[in-house]
């Protein structure tokens, strides 16, 4: 609940020290010259009344009478009012802290106030010529303009580009609700309450998101800008330091890893990828496929994927390949055809692989000897012996 007063020429304006709900009511001052005070922001079904002998004062009528209130406002004299003003002026003047506070051209104009004010004598001066010194005293303490705000116990640093006091470098952790921007001299502080505006997340690393937010707030015509910047999480990568790559506005990160091996038999070396955190990935291999082209001749590979979702609702992907040149003398034991069928349906196109019309047994395909139309003389005299009930091949004869 507020109060204004209202003088003889139509002027009006906020009864300064009026705080009932803190215990500060009756006894506020208003201006010489004030005919009228009205209460504003009444509780519902409260009512307001003008005593007759005063208009100074003034009863809150509440629903049950024990809750009514009766404040009377004090008018200040002309005379008083000045003395008031003069005495505040050179108590901010006198702060050992005031040059630091303060920039020089507000301090110097409040300065020239006060040596103005001194001139005038309270008790014999009329009430006008009081009245306007009073209120250059009171327009050069506003008009102080501070360079000394702090906030979160650190300096604010004024921005000429911005026209505004800001922090050089953001908080990284949010401040208490009650916090304010201070600023001002030792008998003159001046506590401004910021307010919260919208934050932007950001993924700036794998595993890592930036919180930014600004607080913002404005006093005496300047303006204030508290950043924020709140980094969770720790970066992740491979084991071996490698980085995972993403947009900072998306969610998904990717890192290449090409360094695995296959063995004789096109199994990878691995079936998991090992983080920096500690914590593993499984992988999922596909097949493997023979290139031919390879620089140092056919080469087979096998591709895999490893990932996961963070908790911070970033995912992670691993994309790996497998690879082992080809060997034309490299052989395998039956035991392994098998096995490698879950990840090739065609074992005939795997090393290892039984194509018994073109490739023997454990050896890679792509060193077969080809076919060369038909067998020959003697492969095909052998087969007629045989036939015709004659023991001796063309082996044996050897």
């Amino acid at each position: 609940m507020t109060a204004r007063w209202k003088d003889t020429q139509g002027g009006t304006g906020v009864v300064t020290g009026f705080d009932p709900a803190n215990g500060k009511g009756g006894g506020a001052r208003v201006p010489a010259g004030t005919t009228a005070v009205t209460l504003a922001g009444l509780p519902d079904g409260w009512t307001q009344s003008v005593s007759k002998d005063d208009p100074l004062t003034v009863t809150l009528d509440a629903p049950d009478p024990a809750q009514s209130r009766t404040y009377t406002f004090r008018a200040v004299s002309a005379a008083d009012r000045f003395e008031e003003s003069l005495k505040k002026a050179e108590t901010i003047r006198a702060d050992k802290d005031a040059t630091d506070a303060y920039d020089k051209a507000s301090l110097d104009a409040l300065g020239k106030a006060i040596g103005d004010a001194r001139k005038l004598d309270a008790g014999t001066a009329g009430d006008t010529t009081l009245a306007k010194a009073a209120d250059g005293l009171d327009q050069a303490v506003a008009g102080l303009r501070v360079v000394n705000w702090t906030f979160h116990g650190q300096t604010l640093a004024y921005d000429d580009k911005s026209n505004t006091w800001t922090l050089a470098t953001p908080l990284d952790q949010t401040p208490g609700t009650d916090e304010k921007i201070t600023g001002g001299s030792t008998s003159n502080r001046i506590e401004v309450p910021p307010t919260v505006a919208s934050s932007t997340l950001r993924n700036t690393l794998a595993g890592v998101t930036e919180t930014d937010q600004d607080l913002t707030a404005s006093h005496g015509g300047e303006s204030f800008r508290i950043p924020i910047r709140i980094v969770q999480g720790t970066e992740i990568t491979l084991k071996d330091g490698t980085r995972f790559t993403g947009s900072e506005n998306g969610s998904k990160w990717t890192v290449t890893d090409t360094g695995h091996r296959l063995d004789r038999d096109n199994w990878p070396d691995t079936d998991k990828v090992e983080l920096s955190d500690g914590s593993t990935i499984p992988v999922t291999w596909g097949k493997t496929t023979l290139d031919p082209s390879g620089a140092a001749g056919p080469v087979w590979t096998m591709s895999g994927t490893a990932t996961r979702t963070l908790d911070n609702g970033q995912t992670l992907t691993v994309e790996l390949t497998a690879s082992r040149a080809w060997n034309a003398k490299l052989s395998i034991g039956d035991g392994a055809s098998d096995r490698r069928r879950e990840h090739d349906p065609h074992p005939r196109h795997r090393p290892g692989g039984r194509d018994r019309r073109r490739h023997p047994v454990g050896r890679d395909p792509a060193h077969a000897p080809p076919r060369r139309g038909r067998r020959p003389v003697h492969a095909r005299r052998d087969r007629r012996r045989r036939r015709d009930g004659h023991v001796e091949t063309h082996r044996a004869r050897r």
